[in-house]
């Protein structure tokens, strides 16, 4: 049994009477560096040094013992654990577009499900990199912030595919089926 098959398996209580997928997808599989990482992991190692060196200082306060734990772990988080979250939410998640809808399946705990009728979705931009994969971004904000890429705090992160193989692909059949 091949990906797109057990894909379809599990993607098929989405589907509703006669419709079928025209196209079946994960995001890249493993460990993804971006160039966030060349600032982000950096930043992190001298956190965590700093912290480490702290902790290990022999005129040590009591207050030392119960903060720097903390400041540790948000130093190892951001240097590696969100690279292993990402690696698990991206492992867990699964595309799918049929005639009229894209759908996205994804999560770590729990399977949220997000259905996205694609003659509704306003804005639809692509990301390539020079290997054929890429993020299709859906803006499906209709309010004049999102229109314009403003996000407001504590708004959620707009809908995408991310990291999909031979994304300029996936991108011309949404405006293929977006234009009929």
């Amino acid at each position: 049994m091949d990906a797109n098959t057990g894909a379809q398996k599990q993607f098929k209580t989405e589907l509703a009477y006669n419709e079928s997928f025209l196209w079946i997808g994960r995001p890249k599989r493993g460990i993804v560096f971006t160039i966030g990482d060349m600032i982000f992991i950096p930043i992190s190692i001298i956190w965590c040094y700093n912290i480490l060196k702290a902790l290990l200082d022999i005129n040590k306060s009591p207050i030392t013992f119960f903060i720097a734990p903390i400041f540790l772990t948000i130093g190892l988080y951001i240097g590696i654990g969100r690279l292993f979250w990402d690696r698990a939410l991206r492992r867990n998640t699964l595309y799918g577009i049929t005639a009229t809808r894209i759908i996205i399946e994804e999560g770590i705990f729990s399977e949220d499900v997000s259905s996205y009728d694609i003659n509704s979705i306003p804005k639809i931009e692509i990301s390539e990199r020079y290997d054929s994969w890429g993020t299709i971004t859906l803006n499906t904000d209709t309010t004049w912030f999102g229109r314009n890429g403003i996000r407001l705090r504590g708004a959620s992160k707009l809908p995408s595919l991310t990291l999909i193989e031979n994304v300029r692909e996936v991108y011309n059949l949404i405006l293929k089926l977006k234009n009929n």
